[in-house]
């Protein structure tokens, strides 16, 4: 298991054609550092999640906005940091909706920030520089899973 630091960095256009882009990183950087499937597939969550959100709510329609991403392997922690050019948002202090008590009350949407906080260790969000940061940090035991 690797145990050094290792560092992945990637910059997209923050629209939906850029998703696939982001998979074939994140893969790319899951594989090299031997994340066993469960929590590189709860990872690759989490990513589509905060992308897609910069994707439908961080930016006004008449600019292009990007998305930086770095995955880092630091021991036995996987720590993602997504940050774009969009307006400020903390997801952070968002309210998580209660979950519904049967289906004719259940949603769609509304659940991706619940996922998020789900499977992460922890997150800290701040704006500076006029851009968002979420660093969110996963612990791995010493088989990589989770902590």
């Amino acid at each position: 298991m690797p145990t050094d630091l290792s560092v992945s960095r990637c910059a997209l256009a923050a629209e939906s054609a850029a998703m696939a882009a982001l998979d074939g990183w994140f893969t790319s950087f899951a594989t090299q550092n031997a994340l066993p499937d469960e929590p590189a597939g709860e990872l690759r969550v989490c990513l589509h999640e905060l992308f897609g959100n910069v994707i439908m709510h961080g930016q006004p329609k008449e600019r292009r906005h990007a998305v930086w991403l770095t995955a880092a392997r630091r021991g036995g922690a996987v720590i993602l940091t997504v940050e774009d050019d969009c307006l400020p948002f903390n997801p952070l202090v968002q309210p998580s909706k209660p979950p519904a008590t049967s289906l004719e009350d259940a949603e769609i949407g509304g659940l991706g920030l619940v996922l998020v906080r789900r499977f992460s260790t922890s997150l800290r969000y701040e704006f500076s520089d006029a851009k968002n940061r979420l660093v969110l940090t996963r612990l791995l035991d010493e088989t990589g899973m989770t902590a």
